[in-house]
């Protein structure tokens, strides 16, 4: 009996053994994804794009199933889905933000900030891609949810509403272009003072501009892209964006110019009746002055 109890409690031991090493194993297998992720998030930090890439790749590999619906690893790849937009990857991109999405589904609810982010991004590289439908479902989606978990006075319902006015901008549809343009300009004008001048805040006023200039509202247009160059202007005048503001301004200038020259020439054609050569309505020196920029052109 003796035997057989030291037999049984070999074979117990071994048991043990096995099952104690399985566990361990799997602690190494969880502990490795994670090591790999903190070195995604150096690489990024470092701007080692290819780097940062390879060791998600190794995230991937090594993550058991449980472990892909965490935050963790949530937020890991959605800094993995920003990288390849930055650097114009728009396939791997898309790729891997639509594997996101159910994941978001699966470990949240597809009422998400996280999953709108990424229906948000999507839309943008569709846009890009000139999929513009499948770009307006994506922001409608965004739009729905951010509503719901944020009001329709937050800035990233703001945000949803520019990109699709912008959609609607570009597919021509103008008038469900201007009221959600102008919803975001609203909002954005509700915000604390110290976010009036931020990115976005100048983004809600440059859209209108595009609509109205677009639509031939030339007046419209130049008083949406005032507001935006004097926000600029916060900034210093000595950057990027306040000369182009400047020179966005003056070619506005200069279309309006061409515009009034050519109905003038058509009133003179009506008042004397005779038709004028395209020769004839190319001559001549336009001067623009504006409080905005001054410029000489030639049309």
């Amino acid at each position: 009996m003796v035997i057989i109890n030291d037999i049984l409690y070999e074979k117990d031991s071994w048991r043990f053994f096995i099952l104690a090493f399985t566990l361990k194993g799997h602690f190494l297998y969880s502990q490795s994804w994670k090591e790999y992720g903190d070195s995604v998030k150096y690489f990024i930090s470092q701007k080692k794009t290819d780097k940062a890439i390879a060791y998600y790749g190794k995230v991937k590999a090594h993550i058991p199933p449980d472990s892909a619906y965490t935050d963790t690893y949530i937020q890991l790849s959605k800094n993995i889905v920003l990288l390849y937009y930055s650097n114009r990857q728009y396939d791997e991109a898309v790729r891997l933000g639509n594997e996101l999405r159910p994941v978001i589904e699966k470990t949240y609810s597809e009422t998400n900030r996280d999953y709108a982010w990424v229906c948000n991004l999507l839309g943008a590289i569709y846009n890009i891609n000139g999929k513009l439908d499948a770009a307006l479902a994506v922001h409608l989606k965004a739009k729905e949810i951010r509503e719901k978990l944020a009001g329709s006075k937050s800035p990233e319902y703001a945000q949803s509403c520019n990109n699709i006015g912008a959609l609607y901008r570009d597919l021509g549809q103008y008038d469900l272009a201007e009221p959600v343009l102008l919803e975001a300009k609203e909002i954005r004008e509700k915000l604390p003072a110290e976010k009036q001048n931020d990115p976005f805040a100048i983004t809600c006023l440059y859209k209108p501009w595009k609509l109205y200039k677009d639509m031939g509202q030339y007046v419209r247009s130049e008083s949406f892209y005032l507001q935006a160059k004097e926000r600029r202007a916060f900034a210093g005048k000595d950057n990027r964006d306040y000369a182009s503001s400047c020179n966005i301004l003056a070619d506005l200038y200069a279309e309006m110019a061409v515009i009034r020259k050519q109905n003038h020439y058509t009133s003179k054609q009506k008042i004397y009746g005779k038709s004028l050569t395209a020769a004839d309505m190319s001559m001549g020196k336009v001067v623009i002055t504006s409080p905005a920029c001054t410029a000489i052109w030639r049309i």
